[in-house]
């Protein structure tokens, strides 16, 4: 499914989630909110949703 969205807009944080970057309202350490919702973050993938983050802002 990954592949059939714009890369520049969707991430995927976690083996279950994927996320529209747009619609990001807060980051911490383990997950990413998305109002009041908590996504997890794995490892492995925090360090490149910072940095797209950066990018795309």
């Amino acid at each position: 499914m990954l592949q059939q969205l714009p890369g520049n807009y969707f991430f995927r944080v976690h083996k279950s989630f994927i996320i529209n970057l747009n619609a990001i309202t807060a980051i911490d350490y383990v997950h990413v909110m998305i109002n009041d919702i908590e996504i997890p973050i794995t490892n492995d993938n925090r360090t490149e949703l910072l940095s797209r983050i950066k990018t795309f802002s």
